[in-house]
């Protein structure tokens, strides 16, 4: 059985290792705020020359270029959800860890007592 010191050296390096986790998805939520003001602009902007383009008879590019970056938009925000949960998941392994150790230190101060 474990000694409380291992349990103690376990339990910081699990709650370290779920800090840093947490900083990660804190910053993984700034990269898709910061993204989503993005491309609000880029939609405006596609939105104001969509009618340079028509005047132009050009309406059908216009309509690949803007697809084209829907797409891409859409590729982006996916993986960035994609990133977010996968932190998030290992968070909570984390955190399901952490409460394990805080269990078995429980167990091994029962233990310890008797």
């Amino acid at each position: 059985m474990k000694i409380w010191d291992d349990y103690l050296q376990e339990e910081r390096d699990l709650t370290s290792m779920e800090e840093e986790k947490s900083l990660e998805i804190q910053e993984v939520r700034k990269i898709q705020s910061s993204y989503e003001a993005h491309f609000q602009q880029v939609f405006r902007f596609m939105d104001e020359i969509r009618w340079d383009f028509r005047q132009n008879d050009r309406s059908s590019l216009h309509e690949q270029m803007q697809d084209r970056v829907f797409s891409i938009s859409r590729t982006i925000r996916e993986d960035l959800e994609e990133t977010g949960d996968s932190y998030q998941q290992e968070q909570r392994e984390l955190k399901d860890c952490l409460d394990e150790i805080a269990y078995k230190k429980r167990k091994a101060g029962i233990d310890k007592g008797e």
